[in-house]
């Protein structure tokens, strides 16, 4: 069929695709770390972008990764993507052409639902552990 087809073409069996991504993953981590210890805050900028433009993809990921198994080349493309992140300038660009105009335009609108979020998180803590507490009472 079609779909076994385009399978047989993937360079990256869907087996090694995580081990591949968490490794690049790793391989940034390290980097960071080595630029954080240097008195150069550029390079601090740059990892610092990074994982914030991976972070949304790494979300967006999260949702997609549901419906993937359909695209052709998926887990190339996500491994390609992160090196462009990562290594080719991509997250800056990203960042600086896209992201930042975004979210500096709905910067408000995002805080106070982040600020409503966190008070209803803080609410259902509370109840959540009142109710515990009570429970632990009652043995």
């Amino acid at each position: 069929t079609h779909r076994s087809f385009l399978r047989s073409l993937m360079f990256i069996p869907n087996l090694f695709a995580p081990l591949i991504q968490n490794a690049l993953l790793l391989l940034c981590g390290w980097n960071t770390f080595k630029v954080l210890e240097t008195d150069r805050a550029e390079d601090d900028t740059h990892w610092l972008t990074f994982w914030f433009v991976y972070t949304l993809f790494a979300f967006a990921r999260s949702i997609v990764d549901y419906v993937a198994f359909v695209i052709p080349f998926y887990n190339e493309l996500t491994i390609g993507f992160t090196v462009y992140l990562a290594y080719l300038g991509g997250a800056t660009h990203l960042y600086s052409t896209v992201l930042r105009p975004l979210l500096k335009e709905h910067e408000a609108t995002i805080d106070g639902k982040l600020r409503a979020a966190g008070q209803l998180a803080t609410e259902y803590g509370q109840r959540a552990k009142g109710a515990a507490q009570d429970a632990l009472k009652k043995d």
